[in-house]
């Protein structure tokens, strides 16, 4: 039961044919400029190259592995433990095409909860999936146990309220196919492909569509707070290194000789993560400086407007959207009329929330056309994505 949306993933990416990251690269140009979104990835994580090198590294779920192609040509020594079999071609072409077939390629049909070994690694990659692996402890454990001491694990997940626009884009897609008898991905590009096509990627449109509107994996009770995730990782003497949003308080000033315990920084962390709940949620910055309850209130009426849309996935019902429509209120009279706020675009911000009261102003309306005019001219509609995908960098402790 507890790994049954990790079976159900795995297995919709098979019964449809899927390769959710498959970047098609053809030429070492499109090589290069993906090694350089990786570069950016990892300083953001406080990670240089020199850390792959010579590094032995484990990847989960490598889909057609550019990661680990990136790995490698920085110097590591990946194995790859990939569940689809289609897949493993799609390594190995990446490596033969680009010069990568001097090294010895390690390839396993396996799934992270199933994949079983005496090595010890430096490195551990997991992104896009754990998600799906309940409880989390099963891959925190599975971290503790194939890491050297001092190596790290990699990975990212999906968080609850950075999630916000893709549990929209999902709720409006599912009204849109209750009101046309078409053809669905033409349904999706009706929608969302002008917002597609405002951002940089690597993969198709198709592949977004199957893997973020259509996965029956994302949904509100598939979501990961950081703020308990860290309580989670300390049990299994995994330490925070770093992170992308940022969870550690840089404003806090101690004398460098000066001990802090565990529990001491993990509620400092935990209240900086949920003092920063309206920047995931807009995907820049919006941190509350004021007390602490009213963070924990903020964070809640976010969790709780997650949770009403997450309602509307497999049918809308509009019994929600008064209730939707009065958190959306209660946020921006927050925002108003309280000082307690560093924001980067304060009136962008109140923009994007007049902007969501719009779309379920129209979706109450049973007005699809003007929604769907409304969504593809809306310039804060087409820029804005939140901050779904959190990466994390855990560490297991050395022993001294």
């Amino acid at each position: 039961m507890e790994q049954k949306e990790s079976a159900i993933l795995f297995q919709y990416y098979i019964d449809n044919d899927i390769l959710p990251t498959y970047a098609s690269f053809s030429t070492y140009e499109q090589v290069s400029r993906y090694e350089q979104s990786r570069y950016n990835l990892m300083q953001k994580l406080k990670l240089n190259m020199r850390t792959f090198k010579g590094a032995k590294i484990i990847e989960f779920g490598p889909d057609t592995g550019e990661n680990g192609l990136i790995f490698t040509k920085w110097g590591g020594d990946v194995l790859f433990v990939e569940p689809n079999f289609k897949s493993h071609a799609y390594i190995q072409s990446n490596f033969h095409k680009f010069s990568f077939s001097n090294h010895t390629l390690k390839i396993e049909k396996n799934t992270l909860q199933g994949f079983s070994t005496t090595d010890g690694f430096d490195i551990v990659v997991a992104e896009g999936f754990l998600h799906t692996i309940k409880p989390h402890s099963v891959w925190l454990e599975k971290f503790f146990d194939l890491l050297v001491p001092g190596g790290i694990a990699i990975f990212s997940y999906a968080e609850e309220i950075g999630s916000l626009w893709d549990i929209l884009h999902k709720v409006i897609y599912r009204y849109a196919v209750e009101k046309k008898n078409e053809n669905p991905l033409n349904v999706a590009r009706q929608l969302f492909q002008k917002k597609w096509d405002y951002i940089p990627h690597t993969r198709s449109f198709n592949s977004w569509f199957h893997d973020n509107i259509l996965n029956p994996c994302l949904t509100a009770q598939s979501l990961i707070k950081g703020e308990k995730l860290l309580a989670e990782a300390m049990e299994f003497d995994l330490s925070l290194f770093s992170s992308w949003p940022i969870y550690e308080d840089s404003t806090h000033i101690m004398w460098h000789k000066k001990y802090e315990s565990d529990n001491d920084w993990l509620t400092r962390t935990k209240n900086h993560i949920i003092r920063s709940k309206l920047s995931y949620l807009f995907g820049e910055s919006c941190f509350y400086t004021g007390s602490l309850d009213e963070a924990n209130n903020l964070s809640s009426l976010c969790s709780e407007l997650i949770r009403l849309l997450d309602m509307q996935i497999e049918h809308i019902d509009t019994k929600n959207f008064e209730a939707i429509k009065n958190i959306l209120n209660s946020i921006k009279q927050i925002l108003i009329n309280d000082k307690d706020f560093y924001c980067s675009n304060f009136e962008g911000i109140k923009l994007k929330i007049d902007m969501l009261y719009q779309i379920f102003l129209f979706l109450n309306a049973d007005n699809f056309s003007n929604l769907c005019h409304f969504i593809n001219n809306d310039i804060n509609f087409l820029s804005t994505w939140g901050m779904p995908n959190h990466y994390m960098v855990l560490q297991k402790k050395n022993l001294f």
